[in-house]
Parts: C-alpha cells; sequence; structure tokens
C-alpha cells in the first residue's frame, strides 16, 4: 500500500491506496481517506504527517500479508463524525418518473420566468419524492430529504417560498404538466373518470368527540371539496377544488374543457359520496354522456340492504368464477384481494346495480383508524373533567359499528364490468388517502397564505405524487398496488462503504425484483460501486425516461 495526496488550491487531503488488476488492467483503489493535512497532523501525533501517513500504510500492508485480506475496519477506530452510514435510494424510482414526465423542465421555466431567487425545481421534486415514500407534510421534506443518496440543496425557508409561488400560479403550472405529459404518456381517453370528495380540516380537540364519521379523523362540516379527473387507467389528468363554503355551484375549469375536447371521450362517469352527487354532476350535466358512481356510507343503507351487504356469503374475485365465503378464506393469503356482489335494484324509478366490496387491507385499517380515534376520545374525556361524558353513547356506537369495517358499497348506472370498476373504487381510496388533509399541513406559522391558497399547494404535491404512483403501477402491470410498494420504498435502505460502494441492506424480493427491472437498473447487488450509483443517479435525471423505458 502507498500513501497518495490530493491537492488543491483550498486544501491536501491524504489517502491510502493500493494497486490492483481489475478486468485484465492495472488500477488504482482507494482504501482509506485519511482525511485533510490538518486532520492527519492531529492523528500524527507531531510526526510529519507524510511521513506518518507513510508508516501508516506500511503496518496496513503487513498485516494484510499476515492476515491474508486488508484490514479496513477495527473496533477500536471510531465511525466517521456526523457522517450518516446509511442512505435511502428508492426515491430514485419516481426521480426516473419525474424527469421522465419532463417535470424539471416545467420548474426550470417557472424559474425563470418569474425570476425566483432559489432553483424551484430543486425543492418542488424533494417534496414529490417524499410524499411518494413517506406520505410527508412540508415540514418532514428536509429532515427526510437528508436521508437520500443525493442531499438537499436548499433550506428549509426555500419549501415556504415554493408552496406560496404554487398556490399563486394554479392553473398555469397544471396546464403545462398535462401537456408535458401527454408528450411522453398518451393517457387512455375512451373513458374517463371524475371523482369529487370531500377533505376535511380539525379545528381542535372536540372533532374527535363530535365527527359521526369513523372513517375520517375530521369534524363533520368539509372544508373543500375535490374534483379529479383521471383517464380509463386511473391516471391523473387534472384535479380541481370545486368550492369553498358558500361559493358558488362548480362549472368545468378550461383545463378539463381541453382535456374532453383532445381526448374525446366515450363516456364519463362522475364517482362521488352520496352528498356530492348534484355537485360533481352539475359539471358534465349538458353535452356529455355521462353515468354515475355514488359511495354510499354502509352505516346509512338501508337495514335490509346492509344485511345482504355484510352477509358472508356468495362473494366474487375479478376474473374468477367460483364463489367465496369470506369467514373462510385464508387472511394472509387474500389480505390484499377486492371481494366484491352485486344485486340490481330499482330507485327512484331507475333501474341501478348495488355493488358491495369487502377488503381485509381495508378492514385493518379501519380498525386502526377507530382504536386511534376512541383512544383520543377517552383522553379528551378524562383530560375536560367529563366536560364530554355524554359522547359516551358515541363510544358505544363507534365500537358496534366495527362490523361494517372492510365493507363499501357504490350504486352505479354504468354497464361496465366490475373488472373495470372495482379497481376505480380501489385506486379512490389510495388516492383520497394521499390526498388527506391534516392539521399540520394547513397550519404553517412560517406560511403567509389563506387557507385556499395552503389547499392548492398541498393537493398539487399530491396530486402530482398520485400521478407518479399511478405511472409506477402501471410499469409494474398493475401486479402490485401503491399501498404495498410505500413500505417496500421506505426500507430500501444502503450502507455506504466509503471507498468501497453501497450495500443493500433491504430484503431482496419478488416486488423489489420487479421494480429494478421495470426501471433498468440495480441497487440489490451484493456491493454496488459508487462510481455505479452516481451513473444510476445521471440517469434517473434523464429527459424522456418514459419514452424508451415503457
Amino acid at each position: 500500500m502507498k500513501v497518495t495526496i490530493s491537492r488543491s488550491k483550498n486544501r491536501t487531503i491524504y489517502y491510502i491506496s493500493k494497486s490492483i488488476r481489475l478486468n485484465g488492467k492495472s488500477t488504482t483503489r482507494t482504501v482509506e481517506k485519511l482525511g485533510t493535512e490538518e486532520e492527519v497532523r492531529e492523528r500524527a501525533g507531531g510526526m510529519d504527517p507524510y511521513e506518518w501517513a507513510k508508516q501508516y500504510a506500511a503496518e496496513l500492508t503487513r498485516r494484510e500479508k499476515e492476515s491474508g485480506e486488508a484490514i479496513r475496519y477495527s473496533p477500536t477506530r471510531l465511525i466517521r463524525k456526523n457522517a450518516p452510514q446509511t442512505i435511502n435510494i428508492s426515491y430514485l424510482f419516481p426521480q426516473d418518473i419525474y424527469y421522465g414526465l419532463g417535470i424539471n423542465e416545467l420548474c426550470d421555466t417557472m424559474t425563470e420566468q418569474y425570476s425566483l431567487p432559489f432553483d424551484f425545481n430543486r425543492v418542488f421534486s424533494r417534496l414529490i419524492y417524499t410524499r411518494v415514500i413517506y406520505h410527508a407534510s412540508k415540514h418532514g421534506t428536509y429532515e427526510l430529504s437528508k436521508n437520500f443518496l443525493e442531499k438537499p440543496q436548499f433550506s428549509e425557508a426555500d419549501i415556504d417560498r415554493t408552496l406560496k409561488f404554487l398556490s399563486v400560479t394554479p392553473l398555469t403550472f397544471q396546464r403545462q404538466l398535462y401537456q408535458k405529459m401527454v408528450s411522453s404518456h398518451v393517457p387512455d381517453g375512451r373513458l374517463l373518470f371524475y371523482d369529487c370528495t370531500n377533505y376535511y380540516l380539525e379545528t381542535g380537540e372536540h372533532d374527535f368527540v363530535d365527527s359521526r364519521s369513523f372513517g375520517h379523523e375530521t369534524p363533520s362540516t368539509p372544508i373543500i371539496q375535490l374534483g379529479l379527473l383521471t383517464d380509463a387507467n386511473g391516471l391523473p389528468l387534472s384535479f380541481d377544488m370545486l368550492r369553498d363554503l358558500g361559493a358558488k355551484p362548480p362549472s368545468m375549469t378550461s383545463l378539463e374543457h381541453e382535456i374532453i375536447d383532445n381526448l374525446k371521450p366515450e363516456q364519463i362517469i362522475v364517482c362521488s359520496d352520496a352528498g356530492l352527487t348534484t355537485i360533481a354532476e352539475n359539471k358534465f350535466i349538458y353535452d356529455h354522456d355521462y353515468r354515475f358512481i355514488h359511495i354510499e356510507s354502509m352505516r346509512k343503507l338501508d337495514p335490509a340492504l346492509r344485511s345482504y351487504a355484510v352477509n358472508v356469503s356468495d362473494w366474487h374475485i375479478a376474473n374468477r368464477k367460483r364463489t367465496y365465503r369470506i369467514d373462510q378464506v385464508d387472511e394472509k393469503k387474500y389480505f390484499n384481494t377486492i371481494f366484491y356482489k352485486e344485486r340490481t335494484l330499482m330507485i327512484g324509478g331507475k333501474l341501478q346495480r348495488m355493488i358491495v366490496t369487502f377488503s381485509m387491507s381495508q378492514q385493518a385499517r379501519q380498525r386502526w383508524i377507530r382504536q386511534r380515534q376512541l383512544t383520543r376520545v377517552n383522553d379528551i374525556i378524562e383530560a375536560s373533567d367529563n366536560r364530554y361524558a355524554g359522547q359516551s353513547e358515541y363510544i358505544r356506537r363507534l365500537e358496534q359499528e366495527e362490523q361494517l369495517d372492510g365493507f363499501s358499497v357504490f350504486f352505479t348506472d354504468s354497464d361496465l364490468n366490475p373488472q373495470m370498476l372495482i379497481p376505480v373504487i380501489r385506486r379512490r381510496r389510495e388516492i383520497e388517502e394521499n390526498f388527506r388533509t391534516v392539521k399540520r399541513e394547513l397550519r404553517s406559522r412560517t406560511l403567509n397564505m389563506n387557507a385556499r391558497e395552503k389547499l392548492y399547494a398541498h393537493f398539487m404535491i399530491c396530486f402530482i405524487s398520485s400521478l407518479i404512483e399511478r405511472i409506477i403501477e402501471m410499469k409494474l402491470h398493475d401486479r402490485y398496488s401503491f399501498s404495498d410498494l410505500s413500505d417496500v420504498l421506505r426500507e430500501m435502505d444502503m450502507l455506504d462503504i466509503p471507498s468501497e460502494g453501497y450495500i443493500p441492506i433491504y430484503s431482496r424480493n419478488d416486488l423489489t425484483d420487479a421494480l429494478h427491472e421495470a426501471f433498468g437498473f440495480r441497487t440489490d447487488n451484493q456491493i454496488t460501486s459508487g462510481r455505479t450509483i452516481r451513473r444510476i443517479c445521471v440517469g434517473t435525471r434523464k429527459k424522456n425516461n418514459l419514452s424508451h423505458k415503457k
């Protein structure tokens, strides 16, 4: 081994290196970075830094000969100070799509056009990646970005500036994003779905006590209604905040007109919660052939229909002929499966289909939410000197409704088969979870915006992350839902071995194999060199990734 020195204008760095043969060629590999000249002088204890480094290299050579291998780790040597030992590389997958869609170019154009004093793309891309992987709020973006291989090159104040800018360029940003998207990923416009959903805001401790809906940790009055337009494959195309409280009835936005005129869909299906039916359908009641999907509350369902819905017999799985009893299926095998049953009813003089779905994963999540709510309600009652003691009946009702967990019911006049409709409902739940408005998103002490502006910035980030999530699902041929993927992405950490490379410390499985095959790079070799990882990073930032990786 030998000492090598790297000199620049401002500092001198010492390394221990050795000559090796690689692929039939002679090359030099760094064994250890000793540090700057000042750091080496401190370790040398008064000796000349270069002479001490030569002696240290000779000692490593001697040990290597005695043991037959290089000694790079020691129980007496401390790890690097203030240097993370692991990095997360899962952001490379959404980054590949983000750049493939050309969102970086859109951000760069905005930065130049509006003379922004910060790099809009650097900040906005991290808001998207952390939302996709961690479902993080803006408050968590900066810290979570430090987990990535490429560290954040912006300040927390730049995040606030980015959100402020997003809120004042709503339709412009969406229209340019749509134009970028269709140039690399053509939507399936045979059928369009328009989804209208309520989103809520927690306003205080009483929300958990007075709310009647265990599915939302929210008060009974929504702060906003959101409309989301998707193509036949569930690819998000545009969104619109339908109205604030007291605003006028909604009408189609110019972008929605543009999308529908361009795609010329055979049919538009309006999907909404029962209370939003009129609001959603008013947008398409003229000049468009539309059908509806109404999501109904199991709790409010007619008792006879509810009894039919929760009956454990005569359930189906898409593309299978046999029927199932949901109380006798293997929970582990069918945990993420959606079962369904349907019947035809005459409602208001119109023939409608009632379709009921059941999901064990949805059941588990609703019970987790219910238990968390009950815990918080009980804590509030105890802390308020029994001021809310009268809510005990409400608590008992929540507990009794546990039998409805996992079930969903919707009514439709569409003649599409369940195999087409059920994925829409599943994706609706996932998108709704992604868009969920929580108190910390809307109450920022450092961001001086009104509620609508805060909501728009939040929803724009959720919209683009939902778009990227859906494209990832499609690249995996819909074999996995993004709820399956998100847990895997969060675990994709690698151990940083200085001068050697990166070792995966996550579990390789069928899903990680599918991800790597779909995106054309691998991070699951026993060790990946730093040069290879850097090449992968550069590759995910190339233009038009989607056009050549479909």
